[in-house]
Order: C-alpha cells, then sequence, then structure tokens
C-alpha cells in the first residue's frame, strides 16, 4: 500500500553548504573562511578534486567595513579543509591571485586534492619485474607519509613489469592505477591511497535527468573516428592470430554499427533497411555470420587434431634422432674393429637392428605427416569455403571496403597466439561502436528543500539515467566528474562508459550482427597477466631470446672461423671475436671476454656456468645455495637450509616410512609440522579476588592426542583486591544498647565569675553591696603620659609652655557604691547517672548506589599448586613459570593459586602442544 509518510518533506531540513576552514600544513586551524564566495568544488573519479573560491579584501563588521583579517593568513601551501554535512577533504592551496575589477577587489585561491602533494616528490629510476600492485604502489610512495588502504585483491593476482625514470611519486601512482585497471580513490583525511576495481565503484540509486526535471542544458558528441570495424592483431615479434582464426586472416571484423538497425525475417525479407549499408550487402553479412558459425566448430576440432599431431611428429622426430645418434655411434665402432682387424660381427648386428628401427620411425613419422596434410587439407578446404570473394559479389567487396575501418594493436607481451586471438576479441568489444561524449547540465537540486529525498542520489561513481526524447538519448552512464557552482547554484556532471537502454528489439538485432570473427566460445579467464607467475617472466625472456638468437647464428652461420691447434679447436665469428667456443680434451668452454674468462664450461662430471637456464631440468638430485641457506633435491626429498644450515623445511620422503611436509623451527630443535601431527599454541586465562581462604583456580585441558608438551610458562601478577558496591533496602529494626548500673561523677572547675551591674541576680546568687569608696593607683618612676619630654606646647590665650616628665607620684579614684569585683572560685559539682538503657529504631530505606571501584590490600605471597603438587611460594609477578612436568594428557589440569591473604590474581598460562593428527 503507499504510504505518503515515507516520502513526506522535512523543510526543517536546510541545504547543505560546504564550510571552508583555513590550516596550517599541520593541520591546525586557524581560521574559518565564512566570507568566502564563488565557490567551485570539482570532483573527479579517480583524479585530483579541485577547489576554488573568492576573499573580499574588506569585510562588513558590526557595519563597518574593515580589512579582511583573513588575507595576511593566506599562504600558498597551506591547507583548506572542506566540510559538507558528513564529508570532508582536505585540499592543498596552489595558487592565490590578487585582482580588482569593476565590482572590487578580492583574492583568489585555487586548491588541488592533498594527494597532489605527491606531485613534489620524485622517483628517479625504477625498474622491476612481476610486481603486484600493492607491491608497486608501496614502492611508488615509500618515501612519503602516505600510506596504502584497500587494494582489490584481484590487483594482487596480477604481475606487471615496470621501467619507471624521472616522474613525480604522482604520475607513478596514476601509472600504477592504470596499468592494473585500477580506480584511484584518496583519502585525504587519514592520507591513504586505495585502489578499487572500477566495476566495484558506484550504485545505480534511480536518479533520472531528463527534460523538465533538473535538466537545463545538453551536449551530446558522436564521433564515428573512435568507431573500429576491423582490427588487426600482433604480438611479439610479428605474432599472429591467423593459426587460430577460422577465417585464416591477421584481424578480426565486425561491421554491426553500419549494419544497424537492418532486420529481416526467417525467409531472408527484410522488414527494416539499414542507415548505411544496402539490403543486399546486409543479407551477405548476415549469410556469412551464418556460414563462419556453422564451421568454427569444425574448424576447431582440426586444430586440435593439428596441434596433437604436430606434439606427436616432434616426439618421433626425437626418437628417430636418437636411434641415428646410436647409429652413428656403432658405425664408428664398425670402423675402429675394422682398423684394427677385430670381429665386429655383433656391430654389424647391431646396426642392421639400428637400420630396421631407423626405418620403422620413419615410417611412423611418414604416417604422422600424411595424417597432418589431412587434416591441414580439411583446414585449408574451410578457409576456402569461408574466402570473401566466395561469399561476396565484387559489388558487395567495393561496397564494404568503404566501410572498413582499421586499426592495429599490437602487444609484445603476447607469445602465445591463441591467448592474444582471446584478449583481441575482448578489446574489439570496446571498439565496435563509437561512445558518445555527454556533457549534462542541471539545476543544483541539493539546495532544493522539495527534492531531498533525492540528495543522496547524487554520488560520484554512480550510475544515473539521462533521457532527452527530443535527441533520443536514453542512456545509462557513471558520474565521472561532478562540478558544482555553489554560487550560481549551479551542478554540471560528466559521464563516462555510457551505455545505451536498448528495447528488446534493439537488443535482438545487436545480437544478430556479433562479430563475424568472434562466435567461437572461447574462454577468458586466461589472461595471461593474470597467473601468479607472470608468462613473460625473466626466463622466459632469456630462452626466448637466446634461442631466437641461437637459431639464427646457426642458420645464418657463414662467418665461422674453426681453427684447430695446440689449445684444441676453437669457433668464433671474426666479427665478434670476444665470443667464441674452445673445445679441449674432455672440455668444452664458453666465453664472452675474448677468452679471459670461461663462465660456462662442460666437461665429462657436469656443467658449470654462472646461469643455468632452461624450462624443463632433469637430474637425480639438485642443489641450489647461496648466501642466505640451500635449497636440495636429492631423491624423493626436497630439503631447505637456513643461512645457519639448520634444516627448516622438508618436503617429501623425510623419514624412514614418513612422507609429507616436514617444518622445524628456528633453532632446528623442534618440529612445527610433520606426518604425524602439527604444533598447536594456545593461551588460557582467568582473574579473580582471593584471600587466604579462597584460592583462584585456573583449569586447562591437554589433549589425549598430544604427542608433547613444547611449552607450559605460568605467568600471573599480584594486584589490590577490587570490589564494587551498592545499597540494599532495610525493614523496621528495633536496637536496644547495653545498660549501666548507678554512676556518680563528681567533675572539679576553677574560673572566674563576674557580675556585670546590667545583670540581674538570679535566685540563689550571693553578692555583698561595699559601698562608697575609693581606690589608689600607684605609678613609680617618671612617665610622660605619652607625651616626650621637652615637647612645646602652645595655650590657648597665646604662648606656649614646655613638657617635662613628672617624676614618680599617685592619683585617687572615687566610685559609687554599685560596683562589682571579679572572683576566683574553686567548686565542684556532683552528677548521679541512674541505671538505664537506650532504644534506636531505624525505619524501612534504602541506600542509593554510589558508582565506583574499591580497592584494598594485595596478597603479600602466593603458593602455586599444580594437580595436587606445589611448585613454588612467590612474593612478587611472574613471567615465566614452566609447568610442563606438573601437566597430565588427556585431562582437565587444575592449577590452583593460594595467596597469603586479601587481594587478587590475575594468571595465564602459555601452551604449546605437539598436536597427533
Amino acid at each position: 500500500m503507499y504510504d505518503i509518510n515515507s516520502y513526506s518533506i522535512d523543510y526543517n531540513k536546510k541545504p547543505q553548504k560546504p564550510q571552508l576552514f583555513l590550516a596550517k600544513p599541520n593541520r591546525t586551524i586557524i581560521a574559518k573562511l565564512k566570507e568566502a564566495y564563488n565557490i567551485n568544488h570539482k570532483l573527479k573519479l579517480g583524479n585530483i578534486n579541485e577547489l576554488s573560491f573568492d576573499l573580499p579584501i574588506v569585510v562588513d563588521v558590526h557595519g563597518k567595513l574593515v580589512d579582511n583579517s583573513h588575507i595576511d593568513m593566506l599562504k600558498k601551501r597551506y591547507l583548506i579543509k572542506v566540510v559538507l554535512g558528513n564529508f570532508s577533504e582536505w585540499y592543498i592551496i596552489d595558487e592565490i591571485t590578487k585582482s580588482s575589477n569593476d565590482e572590487g577587489d578580492n583574492i583568489s585561491v585555487h586548491c588541488f586534492s592533498l594527494g597532489y602533494e605527491l606531485k613534489d616528490k620524485n622517483i628517479i629510476e625504477y625498474k622491476k619485474d612481476n610486481v603486484n600492485a600493492t607491491q608497486a604502489l608501496v614502492d611508488a610512495i615509500s618515501n612519503t607519509i602516505w600510506t596504502t588502504g584497500y587494494i582489490d585483491a584481484d590487483f594482487d593476482l596480477k604481475y606487471r613489469s615496470f621501467d619507471i625514470t624521472n616522474t613525480s611519486v604522482l604520475d607513478f601512482v596514476f601509472q600504477v592505477a592504470e596499468t592494473f585497471g585500477a580506480l584511484v580513490i584518496w583519502d585525504t583525511e587519514n592520507r591513504t591511497i586505495n585502489l578499487y576495481n572500477p566495476d566495484n565503484i558506484g550504485t545505480d540509486k534511480g536518479l533520472t535527468i531528463s527534460y523538465k526535471k533538473y535538466l537545463k542544458a545538453i551536449n551530446q558528441e558522436d564521433k564515428d573516428d573512435s568507431v573500429v570495424t576491423r582490427l588487426k592483431v600482433f604480438g611479439k615479434d610479428g605474432l599472429s592470430i591467423q593459426r587460430v582464426n577460422p577465417t585464416g586472416t591477421n584481424y578480426i571484423e565486425d561491421f554491426s554499427y553500419f549494419m544497424y538497425p537492418f532486420q529481416r525475417d526467417a525467409n531472408k525479407n527484410v522488414l527494416q533497411h539499414s542507415d548505411y549499408m544496402s539490403d543486399s550487402l546486409c543479407n551477405a553479412l548476415l549469410d556469412y555470420q551464418d556460414l563462419v558459425e556453422s564451421k568454427t566448430g569444425e574448424f576447431n576440432n582440426y586444430l586440435l587434431q593439428l596441434e596433437n599431431l604436430q606434439g606427436t611428429l616432434a616426439i618421433k622426430q626425437s626418437e628417430l634422432q636418437a636411434l641415428q645418434d646410436q647409429l652413428n655411434t656403432v658405425l664408428d665402432a664398425i670402423d675402429q674393429a675394422q682398423t684394427t682387424g677385430q670381429d665386429a660381427s655383433n656391430l654389424i648386428a647391431q646396426k642392421n637392428t639400428l637400420l630396421s628401427q631407423i626405418a620403422a620411425k620413419q615410417s611412423e613419422i611418414n604416417k604422422v605427416n600424411t595424417d597432418i596434410a589431412s587434416v591441414q587439407s580439411q583446414i585449408n578446404n574451410i578457409r576456402n569455403i569461408l574466402k570473401l570473394e566466395n561469399n561476396f559479389t565484387a559489388d558487395q567487396i567495393k561496397e564494404l571496403n568503404q566501410f572498413v575501418i582499421e586499426k592495429v594493436w599490437i602487444d609484445s607481451n603476447y607469445t602465445d597466439d591463441r591467448q592474444l586471438y582471446q584478449d583481441a576479441i575482448k578489446i574489439f568489444e570496446k571498439m565496435k561502436f563509437p561512445v558518445p561524449v555527454i556533457n549534462v547540465d542541471i539545476v543544483n537540486f541539493l539546495e532544493v528543500i522539495e527534492e531531498q529525498k533525492n540528495w543522496d542520489k547524487l554520488v560520484l561513481g554512480d550510475i544515473v539515467t539521462i533521457k532527452y526524447e527530443r535527441f533520443g538519448i536514453n542512456v545509462k552512464a557513471k558520474i565521472v566528474e561532478i562540478d558544482f557552482d555553489y554560487e550560481n547554484s549551479n551542478i554540471n556532471i560528466t559521464i563516462a562508459n555510457t551505455k545505451e537502454i536498448e528495447s528488446d528489439e534493439e537488443k535482438f538485432l545487436k545480437m544478430l550482427y556479433k562479430s563475424i570473427s568472434t562466435s567461437t566460445q572461447v574462454d577468458m579467464n586466461k589472461y595471461k597477466w593474470n597467473n601468479t607467475v607472470a608468462t613473460v617472466d625473466d626466463v622466459t625472456q632469456i630462452l626466448n631470446n637466446v634461442w631466437d638468437t641461437a637459431k639464427r647464428a646457426i642458420e645464418s652461420g657463414v662467418n665461422n672461423s674453426v681453427t684447430i691447434d695446440r689449445r684444441g679447436i676453437t669457433i668464433k665469428d671474426p666479427a665478434d671475436p670476444n665470443r667464441f667456443i674452445r673445445m679441449t680434451n674432455g672440455v668444452i668452454g664458453f666465453t664472452n671476454d675474448g677468452g679471459n674468462t670461461f663462465k660456462t664450461v662442460l666437461d665429462a662430471s657436469g656443467v658449470y656456468a654462472e646461469r643455468l637456464i632452461g624450462k624443463i631440468l632433469l637430474g637425480n638430485q639438485l642443489t641450489i645455495t647461496d648466501d642466505t641457506g640451500k635449497f636440495t633435491i636429492t631423491g624423493s626429498l626436497l630439503t631447505v637450509k637456513d643461512d645457519n644450515n639448520l634444516t627448516r623445511v622438508q618436503l617429501g620422503k623425510y623419514d624412514a616410512q614418513k612422507y609429507g611436509l616436514k617444518i622445524v623451527n628456528k633453532t632446528g630443535t623442534a618440529v612445527i609440522l610433520d606426518q604425524d601431527g602439527i604444533l598447536q599454541t594456545w593461551q588460557e586465562g582467568r582473574t579473580d579476588n582471593v584471600d587466604s581462604n579462597n584460592p583462584l583456580y585456573l583449569y586447562v585441558y591437554i589433549p589425549d592426542k598430544t604427542i608433547s608438551i613444547q611449552q607450559a610458562i605460568l605467568r600471573f601478577k599480584l594486584q589490590a583486591f577490587r570490589a564494587y558496591e551498592q545499597g540494599a533496602a532495610s525493614y523496621t529494626i528495633g536496637t536496644q544498647t547495653s545498660s549501666t548500673k548507678d554512676v556518680e561523677i563528681q567533675t572539679s572547675s576553677y574560673g572566674v565569675w563576674i557580675l556585670d551591674p546590667s545583670d540581674l541576680p538570679l535566685p540563689g546568687d550571693w553578692m555583698v553591696d561595699s559601698g562608697a569608696h575609693s581606690h589608689t593607683i600607684y605609678s613609680s618612676g617618671t612617665h610622660n603620659h605619652g607625651v616626650p619630654n621637652g615637647t612645646v606646647l602652645l595655650t590657648s590665650g597665646g604662648g606656649s609652655v614646655t613638657w617635662v616628665e613628672s617624676g614618680s607620684h599617685t592619683h585617687g579614684c572615687s566610685t559609687d557604691g554599685l560596683h562589682v569585683h571579679a572572683m576566683n572560685v574553686t567548686h565542684y559539682h556532683k552528677v548521679t547517672i541512674p541505671a538505664h538503657s537506650h532504644t534506636v529504631d531505624i525505619p524501612p530505606h534504602s541506600h542509593g548506589i554510589i558508582y565506583g571501584i574499591y580497592t584494598s590490600s594485595k596478597p603479600s605471597s602466593v603458593a602455586v599448586v599444580v594437580n595436587g603438587s606445589t611448585v613454588g611460594t612467590y612474593t612478587s609477578d611472574q613471567n615465566n613459570v614452566d609447568v610442563r612436568n606438573y601437566l597430565i594428557k588427556g585431562q582437565w589440569n587444575e592449577i590452583k593459586f593460594l595467596a597469603s591473604g586479601l587481594g587478587r590474581i590475575d594468571a595465564t598460562i602459555f601452551l604449546q602442544v605437539f598436536l597427533g593428527v
């Protein structure tokens, strides 16, 4: 049922605007450029993005125009962080331009995304063969602060060769991506480079751009010069596809583009005409295609027979050569016997037998040659049937010629014509039809609230549908570039990999017009560069080059100079005197430096060479060694030793009645893997509180198939007791304290009692009226009442007097009858407390949780007991307690930690056991 709420518009949602932040090279943000305008943001799939914006020279601050303080902060190579919703990307300032025009003064800033900084790093030389994408990319950025991120696994199964000189790291990164067919995705936040399969980037979220829906302008450019109807194919040294092509030509062809939209029924009645070709030519092409299809299976069968016969012929010719060599040996022996007068009857009998065998072998070879000729004749008959002149009239051939658009594809990495043919078909598929170039200008619907349901559908790399009925455009394409013009609310997108949305009829027609040379079923999964070991490796290159050179030298050896003297037989080319062969008694030597050294030598004991190159090596024992180790094959045993001459790997029969793979550890003392079992490693652990009555238990099970326990290392730490607490509810509880007997308590006191005249006497106060009396205040010695002796004082009537000390004297003081005296009274109090008790009532209540961790003491020592046997007592943390001898196979083993007091123990046991299989 249609749910209108699922498409409701949230008018509180605001369109996203880019925020620009200025930062130093260390990414410390120093300003937010909220005054930036004319912001243009160009995103490029698999490439470096661009950003440009303008800043005004003056800005409005509280109604006043002041100099823009951000202008002086701008510097080349400073960074700009662009934040758009959840998306953020770092850019590096590349260009700062000051300009002035009728609209005012401003600063224009241009930036590239952060990967552009790799342009400043240089690679002088990089030459490597057979490296995968990860290896190449790691090497490319090894001297930078960038790292590799995600790399599609397919790219690590392909191997390529590189020969790079004097290029930037950025260019090399793109070359690596291009070589492996990868798409570079930059992560500027983490400075990582990712290589994705282009087919795995982007999805079709259903975004459609059409007339009256976002479309402002559209431009389609069709270039027929990109169409190829005949592709000539060549591999290394002129390798052609003629042998494996049913038509016997060195090209494949397809005229579908010019035949469209020709259509006919089963009776060959024309239903729709071609836009370019005559009906006669279209019918002839379709008839020819049917003929090729009917003969392709037959051709492939004959081709397979031919290849098998040629293989058989090579074997029999080799066998014939061996018989002839034996015959020559016997003939030499007969000559020797007859010269010395010895009996040669047995040798003559051997000769006759060999002659009979040679005749029989030659008969076999003749039979194979006859079969080859027969099969080749059948292949020639098929190709004669498929000849163009036998299937087209002269006028049709003449008309067809004007539609022949040729291109040559050469790849010197191919040495196998079948693989060359298969991959050429794949390449040709991309050339048969022109690729329309479509540029689309659309409104910035990202700023239209009502279009918020489509905001997340405009994504770089995603698939969009472009419709424009007036031009007949209805295609799906991948967005490879988006240019945001935020000032003018405009978006320009560039699309690639355009794929027409065809009707069922169009699909049927295109299926009819498939290539006349590609109707055979081929396996496209055998692309030779995708092998784990590249076909064109060092050995293959050297072998092919040497064999080709040797063949040419032998076949054209007209300048050989043969010298026989006391030094032996010397064969050389006078034009190249440094390279020659010298044969002496029992030794053949090869030199390339005029005889100073003979780096390749053959004698009766073997071949000695700096390089021994071949495809098949047969022998009883093989030893390969260098300064890092030794590799030997003896009988059915392969052995690898390390640079310490320790046996580390054995494959084959490594012991009596033991076959398989045996791997030894780095010390050469412990087996990690062999026929009997495998070394297993694991760890058990437990942590808990303990005290003197409650130990920690750790249990570990040793399987009964365990052959031996290699390691059992116990580790533990003595830690503080650790607890987590919370309050609990309580019921009404009455609590009575303990009672006591009568108690008399006497206290003492000594203090001062003063009665102020304003105080009223209290009952029990005792006071005596002293009546009026006087007190005498004595003063001894001279004193001046605060005035220094000799001070001159002015009198009120004029004049002055001099102050002098008064000397010893007294003053009288009279008081009236009511006054008080302070008294010190020593006294005691007696307190009697009768026998009593107290009752405390606690009402129902609960305690709130106080979050936290309570820690206390840790044990001073711990005793370790395994299966009832004491291992030892320890007063500190332990990292290497060996308990191998205490463990029992086929049962649970108990490890007990007896602590001296309250605390906590964290214990683990590391195990390595050799487990039987």
